[in-house]
């Protein structure tokens, strides 16, 4: 079961276009672990796949400025959910969208709500915002939440971490308050209180799932430390392939 937040008119501003929110229960990301989920979708119609709409450039309603969004809407086509592997937007989306329209069910397990799996919350109109956290509030489970709006919507920053792309950035988003959450290139070092991601693949003997770390809260505890993945993007993907094939055939 899924259940519709809203459709209708993204905020406006970097957000521009229709949207379609949707909340479930996401069990299949070995990175989150099983934790209730919003959606940020590119609103369709006439059996569109989701995928086609962002193809199509249809996420700016959905991901505002964010640097990693379809090349049609002015970014570099770097988004991880459009990996295969992650099913975001591909079978995953398609089939969120094909869900029966239900108030969503949480299993007592569940302790943790991300926003968003697709998408920014940056993109709601405010009432739905506030209707995602009361949501969230009302099934007594703990925020996990990311925006690349960081610095245009300080609001956010109570249960959102700034998703930062460079050193300077994180500076910046530092210097207005806020907890980081930066991709950095593979290979290079963390910031000083930077931590690396313990969910983050290729540490697996090491790993632990957002649903039992919850360190990317915003604010919600006042934590301090703040989180660093390396770029897990397709360019990355592929640069990482590369040099372990070259190591391959050095050692042959």
């Amino acid at each position: 079961m899924a259940q519709t937040l809203y459709r209708g008119p993204a905020i406006g501003g970097d957000y521009v276009g229709d949207i379609h929110a949707r909340v479930a229960v996401a069990t299949g990301n070995e990175k989150t672990a099983e934790v209730l989920t919003l959606w940020v979708l590119p609103d369709t119609a006439n059996g569109e796949k989701p995928l086609d709409a962002v193809k199509a450039g249809h996420d700016k309603a959905t991901c505002g400025t964010c640097p990693y969004r379809s090349a049609a809407a002015g970014g570099n086509d770097e988004c991880y959910t459009r990996e295969g592997a992650s099913q975001v937007l591909s079978a995953g989306a398609a089939s969120l969208a094909r869900a029966p329209d239900a108030p969503v069910k949480v299993p007592p397990r569940v302790k943790r709500a991300r926003s968003a799996a697709y998408g920014d919350a940056a993109a709601l109109p405010l009432p739905v915002l506030q209707a995602w956290r009361d949501l969230r509030d009302k099934l007594g489970l703990a925020p996990l939440g990311y925006t690349h709006a960081w610095r245009t919507r300080p609001d956010l920053m109570a249960d959102h971490m700034a998703s930062v792309d460079s050193e300077q950035e994180r500076l910046e988003a530092k210097a207005m308050g806020w907890r980081t959450f930066r991709v950095r290139e593979p290979g290079a070092p963390l910031m000083a209180g930077e931590r690396q991601c313990p969910a983050v693949a290729g540490v697996r003997e090491n790993a632990m799932d957002c649903s039992k770390c919850g360190g990317c809260d915003g604010l919600t505890r006042n934590l301090k430390v703040d989180f660093s993945i390396e770029n897990h993007g397709k360019t990355a993907k592929v640069e990482r392939r590369r040099v372990a094939l070259a190591n391959l055939r050095l050692s042959v």
